[in-house]
């Protein structure tokens, strides 16, 4: 049975923070000062400029998920619950999707858990899938409709981000639309 599907957009080569050369020294409470692990996943880069690409959805190294103005449109329409558009100052085309729908990933050994920080409490490293079964706590019938963020980040140092799952309808919705950036979505199956 597939429960939704994980988006997985592509890359869009650049960091909202990670990278202060380019966009600027991070405020205070944004990176841990002991790992300079994120520990703000909330905070826009007010310096951030995104890359000019022909995506309508694409994520930042560090784990954001920037949208086009036409697909935040069209999920604005879709009336789906726990969404937040950020807007990045130096860019029209783009806002920063934003969910407060956390799946709670099912923490077995399949994933590994890396390079503990005491100060901020996050692994810097975390990668692994799941050999079967659940994989999210308390989900066993589809997700129809909305966005939802996976408790855990997934990958290393800098490059750490949450899965984005969407739900069956909203994903297919999501495909009708034609909005680019989807084709590397796959189903999530329980």
């Amino acid at each position: 049975m597939i429960i939704g599907y994980n988006a997985w957009p592509a890359e869009n080569k650049t960091y909202m923070w990670a990278d202060p050369k380019i966009q600027g020294t991070p405020p205070a409470g944004v990176l841990c000062d002991a790992c300079g692990q994120r520990i703000d996943y909330h905070a826009i880069n007010p310096h951030y400029k995104p890359p000019r690409t022909y995506y309508d959805l694409c994520r930042t190294y560090d784990g954001d998920f920037l949208i086009s103005a036409q697909l935040e449109d069209w999920l604005k329409a879709q009336t789906l619950s726990g969404l937040t558009f950020g807007t990045l100052k130096s860019s029209e085309r783009y806002v920063v999707l934003q969910s407060s729908n956390i799946l709670r990933i099912v923490r077995s050994v399949a994933y590994k858990f890396e390079e503990y920080c005491s100060v901020c409490q996050q692994h810097k490293s975390v990668w692994g899938s799941p050999a079967g079964g659940d994989r999210f706590q308390g989900i066993n019938e589809p997700l129809q409709r909305g966005i939802y963020f996976s408790d855990i980040r997934f990958g290393y140092g800098p490059q750490m981000g949450p899965l984005m799952v969407v739900g069956v309808e909203t994903w297919a919705g999501m495909v009708a639309q034609k909005f680019k950036g989807l084709n590397a979505g796959k189903p999530i199956i329980i």
